[in-house]
């Protein structure tokens, strides 16, 4: 320990405080440098991991000790350590008190902005106090409170009537007399079209407010049922003097905002008509006739030779798939839900051609959706670990341009001087895929593994972590999902994918089973397979080719050497025919050296060889040629919600772009296009300048900071008045010319 001489005297700094105090002078003597008390437990939960027999012995710790571990434990890198650790500190825990302290508080309050989130959690915190009589336990807990905002009802969520009439029941045409644009004597038409549709009508994705706004009981029943596992009731919750209102925001809507009846009201001039979202454009709305949705709802299930009629009533069928569930043991994995039900399907419109239709069948209360939960981020999990060069499986684009540099280092040092691209489009294959094939492709990814010795995967309970094993021994925090099970989930969506068409209920014979969970990787595994048999019968061209696929998008580059000539074709072909029979792949690039490829441009370049990959925004063509929104991909700026949450999915956006290119100079068109679109959309310079501000804080970027110079200037421009010839307008103005808020 530190020792000072006070007086005189020698004494351990320990013990000199009440001098230090008075103000005496002391002279330190030596000073010894201490382990924290972080330090310390840090150090006994190594011991414990070394010799896990020492974790008896937590019981026997105090809950002041057993918290202070639990903190620490955060410290460690590894994610699984961290998981392991806290998941036996906690189980101590509620050994010696009865309540976990790993279950985080959460209460979630409707978005209003009159309420103030800091009376909410000290409510919150007052029930704590009053159900955990452990002191240091309560301090915990109360530390990982979490008050979250609930979206209210978005416009799409109340326009949009769609789902009420997907059956084939006799319809009359009312629309003869809407005075709306027709196609063929039926309506059939989109908001974006009309000229008297309000602003924030024509985005589905703007937030309303709430008619009635948010009551005190509302707020106390979300304390209520944030601490259910505590035996948090009414009765226990404060309200404070004035409730959990501010009085200084009262009314505050926003001038261009909607409450939910004024949208109900004005939809109602289009009664007797469908209202529904537009695929791969779900802000717009499309509006048409009844009799014209009738029909393409019947022709795209009810009428499909890919479906068959069941027999059987829908509770017959759900008590029959029970039992097949619990005969495969799946009810291992999770728990089948009691109040499932079969979900309804229903159709919307292309937004390329709203004369062409969507298949939708949400299976969100599907009573083995938990199973399938696990059992798809298993595989998930297994394909991301597959080896890269056995297949063109892209886990994320942000992995692209990575790959892009790796890939333009292997041809250049085999000595490729030119380089051919294609891009594909795998057309309907979600629907033309086999079950067969699908069976077939899951057997080879599993017996890959468990050929190089794997058993099982290891699924977290809590959170996205997995870990394969070879051996089939459980883990605290883990569900243990072996290859036999996973196969037998396969095996139980292929023969239980059903959907409710109106009042009749179809089962699908052929394809993907539709909206489950299972259903996207179920088509990736297929055409990861396909494309790891080719690969492999290329032999030593395999070097020369690489490729890319995020589901049906494909791009494929094959290198080439100055003395070769037309090998190339080869390739492309036996990629052509290496998958289903079934499946067509559509050429996408028009023999060009660049193309669209995953929402951006792919770009070839020669000698030498270059690949580049620039990502764009959906509006980007719109802006350039028209200066207009055709896209609705996010909220405008008066919609309901809360600005903080706008300015972040602003600087994801952004941050998404950067990090998704292969070239940052090219990527700098995308964010300023990014940054029209909400000078369109009505938001504020504080909120848009401020997420391009984040975005160069972070990257330090000269370009960007450029940018953001010229954003801001343009800004600053405009409150002033100095636009185009009109001359300057008021000085003196106080303008924020950007940075953060």
């Amino acid at each position: 320990m530190t020792k000072v001489r006070i007086n005189g005297k020698v004494k351990k700094l320990s013990t000199a405080k009440g001098e230090l105090q008075r103000g005496a002078t002391v002279v330190f003597i030596g000073i010894t440098k201490t382990t924290t008390t972080t330090a310390t437990y840090m150090q006994e939960l190594r011991w414990m991991l070394k010799k896990p027999i020492l974790f008896k012995n937590l019981v026997s710790c105090t809950t002041n000790q057993l918290v202070r571990m639990y903190r620490a434990a955060g410290y460690f890198r590894e994610k699984k350590t961290k998981n392991d650790l806290r998941l036996k500190i906690d189980r101590a825990v509620k050994k010696k008190t009865g309540v976990g302290i790993r279950k985080r508080i959460q209460v979630k309050v409707t978005y209003d902005r009159q309420i103030v989130k800091r009376k909410v959690r000290q409510a919150t915190e007052g029930v704590v106090g009053g159900k955990v009589k452990d002191g240091a336990v309560a301090n915990q807990i109360k530390g990982r409170i979490r008050v979250t905002w609930k979206r209210n009802r978005t416009v799409g969520e109340i326009l949009h009537n769609h789902r009420r009439h997907a059956h084939v029941e006799e319809q009359l045409c009312t629309c003869r007399a809407a005075g709306l644009p027709t196609i063929d004597g039926h309506v059939h038409t989109r908001f974006s079209e009309l000229g008297d549709v309000p602003g924030l009508m024509k985005n589905g994705r703007n937030v309303t407010c709430s008619s009635k706004g948010c009551a005190d009981q509302d707020i106390v029943q979300a304390i209520v049922e944030g601490t259910s596992h505590l035996g948090g009731r009414m009765e226990d919750v404060n309200i404070p003097a004035g409730g959990f209102m501010s009085k200084e925001v009262a009314g505050l809507h926003g001038q261009d905002t909607w409450d939910e009846e004024q949208v109900m009201k004005w939809g109602k001039r289009f009664e007797g008509l469908v209202l529904a979202p537009v695929d791969h454009n779900q802000g717009d709305t499309a509006v048409i006739c009844l009799v014209i949705y009738r029909h393409a709802f019947g022709k795209t299930f009810v009428w499909n030779s890919n479906y068959e009629d069941a027999r059987e009533k829908e509770q017959d069928i759900l008590e029959r798939e029970r039992k097949d569930f619990e005969q495969a043991s799946l009810n291992k994995i999770a728990a089948w839900k009691r109040d499932g039900r079969i979900g309804r399907a229903y159709v919307i419109p292309k937004d390329k051609d709203l004369g062409r239709w969507r298949p939708i069948a949400p299976a969100t209360g599907d009573p083995a959706g938990a199973a399938q939960r696990k059992v798809a981020k298993a595989l998930h999990y297994m394909m991301k670990l597959f080896p890269k060069k056995h297949t063109f499986y892209l886990h994320s684009i942000q992995e692209l341009p990575k790959k892009l540099e790796t890939v333009q280092q292997r041809l250049t040092e085999n000595g490729c001087t030119r380089v051919e691209g294609r891009c594909y489009d795998i057309k309907d294959m979600f629907t033309k895929i086999p079950h067969d094939a699908v069976r077939r492709s899951v057997w080879q990814l599993l017996l890959w593994y468990a050929n190089k010795g794997w058993r099982q995967v290891k699924v977290s309970r809590r959170g996205k972590m997995c870990t394969l094993s070879k051996t089939c021994r459980a883990t605290d925090g883990y569900v243990g999902i072996r290859f036999e099970s996973m196969f037998a989930m396969v095996e139980y969506d292929l023969n239980n994918a059903y959907v409710k068409c109106g009042q009749v209920v179809r089962r699908q014979i052929s394809g993907i089973p539709m909206g489950k969970c299972t259903s996207p990787i179920l088509a990736t595994i297929t055409c990861a397979m396909a494309e790891f048999n080719m690969l492999k019968g290329l032999g030593s061209d395999r070097k020369l080719v690489e490729g890319w696929r995020i589901v049906d998008d494909i791009t494929v580059v094959v290198g080439r050497k100055e003395a070769e000539r037309g090998p190339n074709e080869g390739v492309f072909e036996k990629l052509e025919t290496s998958y289903d029979g079934n499946l067509t792949l559509v050429r996408k690039d028009g023999g060009k050296d660049w193309w669209h490829f995953l929402g951006g441009s792919f770009y070839l370049q020669q000698q030498p060889v270059r690949l580049t990959f620039v990502p764009g925004t959906k509006n980007m063509v719109a802006l350039r040629e028209t200066a207009s929104i055709r896209y609705q991909t996010m909220q405008d700026y008066a919609s309901y919600s809360e600005k903080r949450l706008k300015k972040s999915t602003l600087a994801a956006t952004m941050k998404r772009l950067w990090c998704s290119t292969s070239c940052q100079v090219l990527v700098i068109g995308s964010i300023a296009y990014t940054m029209w679109e909400t000078y369109l959309r009505g938001y504020a310079p504080k909120v848009s300048l401020g997420a391009l501000a984040k975005l160069v804080e972070a990257t330090g970027d000269s370009n960007l900071r450029c940018l953001l110079q010229m954003f801001s200037m343009g800004f600053l421009w405009k409150v002033r008045g100095v636009t185009g010839n009109r001359g300057p307008g008021k000085r003196g103005q106080r303008v924020w010319v950007g940075g953060n808020e």
